[in-house]
């Protein structure tokens, strides 16, 4: 019976919430595989793990996602939203009135 554990790490743990989690060998494995990341930008690594690989980059952290919407979608919003909120209560009360005489 062989006492070498397998490599793995996990990014995904319910013991161990936000946490990578893994034992020493995935850990060191990981450890040469970042290391190699940065020397080459991206690297698969070669340990069971539930990600796919180890990506090394230049972009700031909330830059990974755009959340800009163009200038006319967010005033055709504020438009709508003055509408609804401002017109149809208007609308609403004068039907009221109306409805009452």
């Amino acid at each position: 019976m062989s006492t070498e554990q397998v490599p793995w790490v996990k990014t995904a743990s319910e013991t161990y919430e936000d946490c990578i989690v893994g034992n020493r060998e995935g850990l060191l494995q990981l450890k040469d595989a970042i290391d190699k990341a940065i020397q080459e930008d991206s690297v698969s690594p070669e340990f069971k793990s539930d990600f796919i690989s180890v990506v090394c980059t230049k972009e700031e952290w909330d830059c990974t996602e755009a959340s800009n919407i163009p200038a006319w979608q967010e005033l055709l919003f504020k438009v709508l939203c003055v509408g609804w909120l401002l017109i149809l209560p208007i609308i609403g009360i004068f039907t009221v009135i109306k409805w009452l005489r």
